[in-house]
C-alpha cells in the first residue's frame, strides 16, 4: 500500500503558519477552515489571488487570497482529492484523485470542463506544461500520462518501473518530465516522443498589426432598419457533467448584438437575446417541427423584416441520422435526437418566415468535437455541414466551420477565433474594394482567406484546419458605412 507522501501536510503548515512578522511564535497570518477532513494538496493561481485546496473530504476549495474567503466548494470526485495544479495562465484548475480520475475545471466559476480518465489506479500529481496546452498525471498504476488541454485528449503513456510511484514534475522549458518509482528517478526527453515537439513548442504570436480589440469602438452604419429583428445565443455553460463549457460563447453573442444594433441598425426592443438556451427556450423562439410559428415569426412584418440569426455554442450530430443539432444547455448528447434543437427544423421553419431576408451566422461544430474536446468521450466524430438551409431562397448562412473540422478559439481575444475575424469584418476589414459597403461575397473571401483569414490563424495558433462556409447571395449588401 502506497503511503500518503508527507509533502502536502508540510506544504499546509507552510502556508497556514507563515506570516509577515516573526514578533510572536505560533501564530498562523491566517486560518483557512472548511474541509471536514485532511487536506493532502494546496496550490496557488499564478497571480497569487487564488489558494486551492484538495482534501479527503472529496472536495476542492477555492479560496481568495489574502482574505481567506471561500469561494468555490468543487464536488465531483468520488474519493480523496490527492494533488491540484493551476494552468499557467490561471483560466483551470486539474485535480487528481484517488478515484482514478483527472478533473479540469474552470477558474474563477468553478465549473466542471472535463473529467479525464484512462489511469488504472490513484493520481496522486498533475502538472501543467510551461503553456499549458499539456498536463502530465502521475498514478499509482506506475505511469505518466500526457494530455492535450482542455480536450483532454490522450498524447501519451509513459511506463514507469515496477516499483511504487513517488513523485513527478516537468521541468521550467517543458523539455523534460521526471518521475520517481521507489529508489529510482526516470526521465523523458519529450521532444524524442513522437508529438512533433508538440510539449516544448508555443503558438507563435500573432503580430501586432493584426491584434484588433473588436469590443470597442463599433462603428456605427449609415442605414436605418427599424423593422429589423435579430435572435442572438450565446450557450457557454452546459448542465451534462461531461459537456465542456463553451468559454467566450456569452462574450461572443454579447459583442455581435452590439454589432447589430449599432452598425446593422437592429433596434434594441427587436432583438431576442439568451444566454444559456435550454430546448424550450429554442422551442419557444423558433417553433417545432410541428408548430412553426414561435415567437420570431411573430415579430416578422411581412416583406420589411431583415433576420439576424446568431448563435455560439456546441454543435452535435445524431449518430443514426447523421442530422445536425444545437446543444441546449440542458442537452444530453447521448440523446441528441431527443432533447437538442434540430438543424433541419430550424431552417424548415426559417424558410416559412414571411420576411424579406434572414442571415444566419453560427459558430459551432457539428461533429460531436469542440475545441475543448469530443462532447461525449465515447462518441466518434460523425461528420456532417451546417449549411442546411437550401430551402432559404432569402437566405444567407455562415457557418464557422467545414463539417469534419473545429471551430477553434481565439484566447488572446476571449472571443472564438470566426468570430473575431467576422466582427473585424464588420468594422471594415472585409470592405475589400473600399466603396463603404460590404457584401456577402466580400465577407465569405476576407474570412476564407488562406494567407490572413480563418484558416491561416487556425493553423498558426493552434495546429488545425478550419474553413468557414457560406451560403447565399454574394452579391447581397451586409451593411453599409
Amino acid at each position: 500500500m502506497n503511503i500518503p507522501k508527507p509533502w502536502p501536510f508540510i506544504l499546509m503548515a507552510l502556508i497556514l503558519f507563515s506570516r509577515p512578522s516573526f514578533a510572536q511564535e505560533d501564530v498562523p497570518y491566517k486560518v483557512l477552515s472548511g474541509h471536514d477532513k485532511t487536506v493532502f494538496s494546496v496550490a496557488f493561481s499564478p497571480d497569487g489571488r487564488y489558494l486551492a485546496s484538495g482534501s479527503w473530504d472529496k472536495t476542492i476549495k477555492l479560496w481568495e487570497i489574502p482574505s481567506g474567503n471561500l469561494l468555490k466548494t468543487m464536488e465531483g470526485h468520488k474519493d480523496d482529492v490527492f494533488s491540484v495544479a493551476f494552468s499557467p495562465d490561471g483560466r483551470y484548475l486539474a485535480s487528481g484523485s484517488w478515484d482514478e480520475s483527472i478533473k479540469l475545471w474552470e477558474i474563477p466559476s468553478g465549473q466542471l470542463v472535463k473529467t479525464f480518465k484512462g489511469h488504472g489506479s490513484y493520481v496522486y500529481d498533475v502538472a501543467f506544461s510551461p503553456d499549458g496546452r499539456y498536463l502530465a498525471s502521475g498514478s499509482e498504476d506506475r505511469t505518466v500520462k500526457l494530455r492535450e488541454i482542455p480536450s483532454g485528449n490522450l498524447l501519451e503513456t509513459l511506463p514507469g518501473y515496477e516499483y511504487d510511484y513517488g513523485d513527478m514534475a516537468l521541468n521550467p522549458n517543458g523539455e523534460y518530465v521526471a518521475a520517481s518509482f521507489g529508489s529510482a528517478i526516470k526521465l523523458w526527453d519529450l521532444s524524442s516522443l513522437g508529438l512533433g515537439g508538440a510539449i516544448v513548442s508555443k503558438p507563435s504570436p500573432p503580430p501586432p498589426e493584426h491584434v484588433v480589440n473588436v469590443d470597442t469602438d463599433i462603428p456605427r452604419g449609415k442605414v436605418s432598419n427599424p423593422d429589423a429583428i435579430a435572435v442572438i445565443i450565446g450557450n457557454g455553460k452546459y448542465e451534462h457533467p461531461d459537456v465542456p463549457s463553451v468559454s467566450y460563447a456569452i462574450n461572443d453573442a454579447s459583442v455581435f448584438r452590439e454589432y447589430l444594433e449599432k452598425l446593422v441598425g437592429v433596434k434594441p426592443g427587436m432583438v431576442i437575446f439568451e444566454t444559456n438556451a435550454n430546448l424550450s427556450t429554442f422551442n419557444t423562439i423558433f417553433g417545432t417541427k410541428d408548430n412553426p410559428k414561435g415567437k420570431l415569426n411573430r415579430f416578422v412584418k411581412p416583406d420589411k423584416s431583415d433576420v439576424y440569426i446568431y448563435y455560439s455554442g456546441h454543435g452535435a450530430p445524431d449518430p443514426d441520422s447523421k442530422l445536425g443539432y444545437f446543444v441546449p444547455v440542458d442537452c444530453d448528447p447521448s440523446a441528441v435526437a431527443l432533447s437538442g434543437y434540430s438543424l433541419q427544423t430550424f431552417y424548415d421553419n426559417l424558410a416559412k418566415l414571411s420576411a424579406r431576408s434572414v442571415t444566419v451566422v453560427i459558430d459551432a461544430c457539428f461533429s460531436g468535437q469542440s475545441d475543448a474536446g469530443l462532447l461525449l468521450q465515447e462518441m466518434s466524430p460523425v461528420f456532417i455541414e451546417a449549411n442546411q438551409g437550401a430551402a432559404l431562397a432569402n437566405g444567407v448562412i455562415y457557418t464557422s466551420a467545414k463539417g469534419d473540422q473545429v471551430s477553434t478559439w481565439y484566447d488572446e481575444m476571449k472571443h472564438s477565433l470566426f468570430t473575431y475575424f467576422f466582427l473585424k469584418g464588420l468594422r471594415g476589414d472585409a470592405d475589400l474594394n473600399k466603396n463603404r459597403s460590404i457584401t456577402v461575397g466580400e465577407m465569405a473571401d476576407y474570412l476564407q482567406d488562406r494567407s490572413e483569414g480563418v484558416p491561416y490563424w487556425a493553423g498558426r495558433l493552434k495546429g488545425r484546419e478550419q474553413m468557414p462556409t457560406v451560403f447565399g447571395d454574394r452579391e447581397k449588401v451586409l451593411v453599409k458605412y
